[in-house]
């Protein structure tokens, strides 16, 4: 359901990512006077963020996360559970890290390195067949279609029901990623105000979290579908909808006894 296979924490020592470190040598500094430690830049979109700060400052980490984009309906629940393989799924979120060394070239002669991730939701797929508009259940009303109109009011609630449970993916990967769970705290918690730091402090920390992130979010995915998926189908059944396994199953929608 959740966690893609591609797939505010104070600051201080070790307070509050990830495929293949980015490139280096992002430029954020300038040839003016350089604040120290340096603000280090959100990437595109950020809705959260976490610094981390070790060695007085003199490493940094920056956790973003970016605004989740609207539910994407262009899939069928056929190619959902196609594409991800899993008989049984309702829905599916896509949750992508990047990473990489940030420079500012005039912290940096002060002896001041910073390194940024991004915890991405590239989609938020919901089955095409749930994608049911006011207009449609309108236009069934004026026809006086009763059983189409409680089908696609059932449907629409079944729509909000699962968007509910992926965007919950999302809230759980984040809540998952920290300067612990990402193995920078291992990478630079042990330095100390008076130590040296270098960039390959940071190379190292970003490399680190970059085997980690992957791993730590799937298996939050797979827990929470865990725990939610028998109460998400629940839910549906209450709306008189019921799906079966397999990648041809479809929404059935099934009178309650005497009409509902």
């Amino acid at each position: 359901m959740g966690g893609g296979t591609k797939q505010a924490g104070p600051l201080g020592g070790g307070e509050p990512a990830v495929e293949p470190r980015g490139p280096e040598g992002l430029q954020a500094g300038s040839n003016a006077a350089q604040a120290l430690p340096p603000p280090v830049p959100d990437y595109k979109d950020t809705s959260d963020r976490r610094l981390y700060q070790f060695a007085g400052g003199k490493a940094q980490m920056l956790l973003c996360r970016t605004k989740e984009p609207k539910p994407d309906f262009s899939w069928t629940l056929k190619k959902i559970r196609k594409e991800t393989g899993n008989p049984d799924q309702l829905g599916f979120t896509d949750v992508q890290f990047e990473s990489e060394t940030v420079s500012i070239p005039k912290a940096e002669d002060a002896g001041y390195f910073s390194g940024r991730a991004a915890m991405k939701t590239v989609a938020i797929r919901i089955p095409k067949e749930l994608d049911v508009t006011d207009a449609q259940v309108k236009a069934a009303e004026a026809r006086k279609d009763g059983a189409a109109t409680k089908r696609l009011k059932a449907l629409q609630a079944c729509r909000d029901h699962v968007v509910t449970h992926e965007l919950k993916h999302v809230e759980k990967d984040w809540d998952s990623l920290s300067e612990m769970t990402l193995g920078w705290q291992t990478k630079l918690g042990s330095l100390t105000k008076d130590s040296t730091v270098t960039q390959k402090h940071i190379e190292d920390a970003v490399d680190e979290g970059a085997a980690k992130a992957n791993p730590k979010m799937t298996a939050t995915a797979t827990k929470w579908d865990g725990d939610d998926l028998g109460p998400l189908r629940t839910r549906m059944r209450a709306e008189h909808i019921f799906v079966k396994s397999g990648e041809d199953a479809t929404f059935d929608y099934v009178e309650p006894a005497g009409g509902g």
